[in-house]
């Protein structure tokens, strides 16, 4: 039911998601979680409006 929830609850059906495939070149999905996506992902929550 949390995952459900938490989907429901999420930035994608919210429709305020943005999916970011490659930084400087690098795909993302190759590299895995990182530092430079956490920033990234921390600076966008600092503006709701974007």
């Amino acid at each position: 039911m949390k995952h459900i929830l938490r989907i429901c609850n999420s930035n994608h059906t919210r429709g305020t998601a943005v999916d970011i495939s490659r930084i400087n070149g690098q795909k993302m999905f190759l590299i895995g979680p990182n530092d430079q996506i956490k920033k990234l992902q921390e600076a966008m929550d600092d503006f709701p409006n974007v």
